[in-house]
């Protein structure tokens, strides 16, 4: 018994070892690929934890910055209120870093 099997050209050139162009395409495009940079996010997302550490910390600024407002502010009611005191600025907007609280 003669063992024909009809092959298609394709697969009976890949059978022999000869490269197909298709495959020598992909080769190529396969190297392009593993060439090219990558882009990379510009600010990756921050996870549950850290937005609430986050969150925290801008609380306690502004909790801070209120306390002294307050101190300052009944200084000056009693006349107490030092030369350093005076000049001391008091900044009324938050530098805190704006955290966005999606959770809240």
């Amino acid at each position: 018994m003669t063992n024909s099997i009809n092959y298609s050209p394709d697969r009976a050139a890949l059978l022999a070892g000869e490269k197909v162009k298709s495959d020598k395409e992909y080769d190529m495009r396969l190297r392009q690929l593993a060439l090219d940079a990558r882009s990379k996010p510009t600010e990756r997302t921050k996870t549950e934890e850290e937005i609430a550490t986050d969150t925290a910390r801008m609380f306690k600024d502004r909790e801070v910055k209120r306390l002294k407002e307050q101190e300052r502010q009944e200084k000056k009611l009693r006349g107490m209120l030092d030369e350093e005191d005076e000049d001391e600025e008091i900044d009324e907007g938050f530098n805190s870093e704006e955290v966005s609280c999606k959770s809240f």
